[in-house]
């Protein structure tokens, strides 16, 4: 049932508590353009999700990553974990920031047998990665 609660409330808690005004960490202004993430498009709003994660500390931090992919042939940005004992929604966006939907096997949820050439963003070096 806690798993559940955090699976809910996670998203919810971690992206309120912060403050959009500073940018840096390790996604540098630009980086992900120089990257070849979605050309043309303004990602700022990817910017700001992966200068949040690298500003906090929490539990299984290490297990959090960004990855783009190809889904339906267009660039998608996954929101992932491969976190064991989490139990978690892994959203994917288009390069606008629009949520497409979440990874799963229910029911309107996005196979990850659809996902071609996922590719890490963020961080580095990823555990999940590896």
């Amino acid at each position: 049932m806690k798993n559940i609660l955090f699976l809910f409330l996670f998203p919810v808690l971690f992206f309120s508590c912060f403050n959009d005004s500073d940018s840096t960490g390790d996604s540098p202004d630009g980086f992900l353009k120089k990257e070849g993430i979605c050309s043309d498009t303004d990602l700022n709003w990817l910017e700001e999700m992966i200068a949040d994660y690298s500003a906090q500390t929490f539990t299984k931090q290490e297990f959090f990553y960004f990855s783009k992919a190809l889904y339906n042939n267009e660039v998608v940005i996954i929101q992932g974990n491969c976190c064991p004992s989490c139990n978690s929604i892994m959203p994917v966006y288009d390069c606008y920031g629009d949520l497409l939907g979440n990874i799963g096997s229910n029911p309107g949820d996005i196979t990850p047998e659809v996902m071609e050439n996922q590719q890490l963003i963020w961080p580095d070096n990823s555990t999940c990665f590896n």
